[in-house]
C-alpha cells in the first residue's frame, strides 16, 4: 500500500522505474508498460503511446476516467473499456496535472477508489488493439489463459490465442474436446496443432459442458478421462485464407 495515514500526516512512498533510457521522451513510439505513471508527472500535456495487456485483477486504481498517476495503468485500461481483461494494445495516454479530487466508480468488473487532492493524473485517450495478420484476415490474439476456466459460459464463441506448446506442464482431460481447466499449452501439442516449445496463433472454440471425457495418447501426451464436467472446449490450427 504506497498511501499511510500517520500521526495525522501523509507519508507517500513511490515506486520509482528505473530509468533504463530515453523512450518517455519520443512519444511517437509504444513504449513497454511502466506500472504507473507517476515517474511522468512532469510531461502534463504530453501524450503517450503505451503497449498494455489488460488485467482486472492486478494493482489498484483510484479515480473516474482521470486516474492518479500511481494507479495500475492496466487495470484502468480496463475499467475504461479500452482494453478486456487479458487483451493486448497500444493506449495513448495523456498525463495531466494533479486534481482536487477523484471520483471512484464500479465499470466492467472493477472497483476504483475515491481519492482526495494528488500531485499528478492521468488519462487514457484511446486504444490500437494488436491484431496479427493471417491471409486476408485479421485477428484479434490474445496472450495464453492457460485454461479456459474463465471464458466458461461463452459457447459457440471463438478466441485467437497465442501459446507456446507444451509436453510436460500442467494437466488435460479429455481428447477432441478438453475439459475447460485443461492446460491450452499442452492441449494443443496432443491435438497436433504445435510441437513442443513452438509458438504460434490457435484457435479455441469454448463449448458447453460434456458428460464425459474420453483419454488418449497422442503426440507423446496421454490424456486423462472424466465423467461430467461443466465446461468444454476445442481447440483448432488457424487457417490462412
Amino acid at each position: 500500500m504506497r498511501r499511510t495515514l500517520l500521526l495525522g500526516c501523509l507519508l507517500v512512498v513511490v515506486s520509482v522505474q528505473p530509468g533504463t533510457g530515453s523512450w518517455a521522451h519520443d512519444p511517437t513510439k509504444a513504449i513497454p508498460d511502466p506500472g504507473t505513471l507517476s515517474h511522468l508527472r512532469n510531461a502534463v500535456g504530453k501524450s503517450f503511446r503505451i503497449r498494455v495487456t489488460g488485467v482486472r485483477d492486478g494493482g489498484s486504481v483510484w479515480g473516474s476516467d482521470i486516474y492518479t498517476d500511481d494507479s495500475a495503468l492496466a487495470r484502468a485500461a480496463v475499467h475504461a473499456g479500452f482494453l478486456k481483461d487479458g487483451q493486448r494494445g497500444v493506449l495513448k495516454v495523456t498525463i495531466l496535472a494533479g486534481q482536487n479530487s477523484y471520483q471512484s466508480s464500479t465499470r466492467n468488473g472493477i472497483t476504483t477508489s475515491a481519492y482526495g487532492v494528488w500531485g499528478g493524473s492521468y488519462r487514457i485517450d484511446g486504444v490500437e488493439v494488436v491484431r496479427v495478420p493471417k491471409g486476408k484476415h485479421t485477428f484479434e490474439v490474445l496472450p495464453d489463459p492457460v485454461t479456459l476456466t474463465g471464458y466458461r459460459g461463452k459457447n459457440g464463441q471463438s478466441y485467437y490465442f497465442e501459446v507456446t506448446g507444451n509436453s510436460n506442464g500442467g494437466t488435460v482431460w479429455g481428447s477432441d474436446v478438453y475439459t475447460d481447466d485443461s492446460s491450452l499449452a499442452r492441449a494443443a501439442v496432443h491435438a497436433g496443432i504445435l510441437k513442443n516449445g513452438e509458438k504460434g496463433v490457435v484457435k479455441v472454440t469454448i463449448l458447453p459442458g460434456q458428460i464425459a471425457y474420453i483419454g488418449s495418447t497422442r503426440n507423446g501426451i496421454e490424456t486423462s478421462p472424466y465423467g461430467a464436467w461443466e465446461g468444454s472446449y476445442v481447440v483448432e490450427a488457424v487457417k490462412e485464407k
